[in-house]
């Protein structure tokens, strides 16, 4: 679920933001970035005829509002211009916690030629996030998603009990990061990344949470933008239960439209086995029965909750339908699990080694802020002195 955070960019704090920085664009000296010096990326893949991936790491300040201050790295990843560069496309892909470096080494492939001719492909890890200043925990997510039903108070609390557990084991790579996440000092790491680049006016593609990131953007330095993509946008709500609700109900439609292309066509697998809802609930009530399917994997298995996940993760675009029902597919004839569990090992960010990228837990101590600045709201009735912040 994207963060609900409001951008928050006037000269007044409002009296929902907790302690930490508190700046606003022009309120104080503005930090200096240096250069991005790019160079080879340990771990990203090189393909021929392409321009190789390039690497760097650029310092923010740890609070925007103190300048002088102590300073945290930011991850940068580049393809270079194909042609004469007119400057820099930035990507977010969303989450938040999404990395940036994954999503450039593989989406690069679907940006159109005259976009990749004139700029440079930039993306970046946010702060908190894989390879910049990050939040780590010692979470193994296998077997472990689970359903909670309406109503059902005592799933409810087992699974907050465990998250509770979960946080005991999170630590940063750079002390006191944890109060400085949030989008708006996201925001102000955006602005440190058009400077590092060389570019005066900041081009920036946002998906999903990425809108929310750009949004804020504009708020805080709107003579500072060239243009803007906003794909997803984000509702900008302090109502998490609404908010909640209306994702759910995209959710839904974005089912209900997988379901009808599957059932026009006739190359879909589905076709033989009824209409994909039905089949999709047959399995949620098989699955419910015999507890979870085998998977190539003997150590694991998939889950019900597994099941939802994997649905849920095929959802978010329609070039991962063929995959959605080729594992329904499996699952429905042979009870095998293991493509639904691919899907969703892929938005858990399952690692070939078993482990977790950071995506989670980075997602979770973002929307925290917000939760926070709601809290703080209810006990501090008079805004605070200064301008805006996370």
């Amino acid at each position: 679920p994207a963060e609900t955070e409001e951008a928050a960019a006037t000269t007044t704090t409002s009296p929902s933001e907790p302690p930490g920085d508190t700046t606003t664009a022009g309120s104080t000296p503005e930090y200096e970035s240096a250069p991005a010096d790019w160079g080879p990326c340990d771990d990203l893949t090189e393909l021929p005829g392409l321009p190789p991936i390039q690497c760097a790491t650029i310092e923010v300040p740890l609070d925007h509002g103190d300048v002088e201050g102590p300073t945290i790295p930011i991850a940068l990843v580049r393809q270079a211009a194909l042609g004469d560069a007119i400057g820099s496309l930035i990507f977010n892909p969303g989450g938040p916690g999404g990395s940036g470096l994954e999503f450039l080494e593989s989406s690069r492939f679907s940006v159109a030629n005259e976009v990749a001719e004139r700029f440079h492909l930039v993306s970046f890890d946010p702060r908190g996030v894989g390879a910049s200043a990050a939040v780590e925990c010692d979470i193994r997510f296998d077997d472990g998603v689970t359903l909670v039903a309406d109503g059902d108070r005592a799933a409810w609390d087992a699974l907050l009990e465990r998250s509770l557990a979960e946080v005991e084991t999170c630590a940063t790579t750079v002390d006191g990061l944890a109060p400085h996440l949030g989008t708006n000092n996201a925001a102000r790491d955006l602005d440190e990344i058009r400077e590092a680049v060389g570019d005066e006016l900041l081009t920036y593609v946002g998906f999903s949470y990425g809108t929310r990131l750009g949004s804020t953007y504009a708020e805080l330095f709107p003579d500072r933008i060239r243009a803007l993509v906003l794909d997803g946008s984000v509702a900008p709500t302090s109502d998490f239960a609404a908010l909640g609700a209306a994702q759910g109900a995209g959710f839904d439609q974005a089912l209900e439209s997988f379901a009808a292309a599957c059932d026009a066509d006739p190359d879909c697998l589905l076709q033989e086995l009824g209409p994909a809802l039905d089949v999709i609930a047959g399995l949620r009530a098989e699955l419910a029965e015999v507890g979870s399917f085998a998977t190539d994997d003997g150590d694991r298995v998939l889950t019900p909750g597994e099941l939802d996940l994997a649905i849920a993760a095929a959802l978010y675009s329609q070039s991962a339908w063929v995959y959605l029902s080729q594992g329904l597919y499996l699952a429905d004839t042979q009870q095998d699990g293991t493509l639904l569990q691919v899907l969703n090992d892929s938005y858990l960010g399952r690692q070939p080694d078993g482990s977790y990228d950071n995506r989670n837990e980075a997602g979770s101590f973002i929307n925290c802020q917000r939760k926070t600045r709601a809290a703080a709201s209810l006990m501090k009735p008079e805004p605070l002195a200064g301008g805006s912040s996370d």
